[in-house]
């Protein structure tokens, strides 16, 4: 999983690795503002990810421990996802992004 912010442009992606290759990716554009409306909040996650705590991943990748990213929605141009940082439990950071 990853997030990027150059120069005011936000933009996520999930991707399912096989054999060393990316064999799905989901790209979502748009960065939810502030209070705005998960459309996808109340579907059931379609995938979750959550960051280990492991210091070669943070070395290698930069992949910071905590995080989760909760996919939701089935069909294209529908699906969100959230990205959580949990820390004792309470959530201290959260981005949301659409897909376009």
């Amino acid at each position: 999983m990853g997030h990027t912010v150059p120069q005011g442009f936000a933009m996520a992606t999930i991707a399912k690795w096989r054999r060393g290759q990316i064999a799905e990716e989901y790209l979502f554009m748009r960065q939810l503002a502030e209070g705005e409306a998960d459309l996808q909040a109340g579907v059931d996650p379609a995938l979750t990810i959550s960051s280990p705590d492991d210091t070669r991943l943070r070395v290698a990748a930069g992949v910071e421990p905590g995080w989760t990213a909760t996919v939701r929605g089935a069909d294209l141009g529908e699906r969100t996802v959230t990205f959580a940082k949990r820390e004792d439990g309470e959530i201290v950071e959260q981005f949301v992004f659409a897909e376009v």
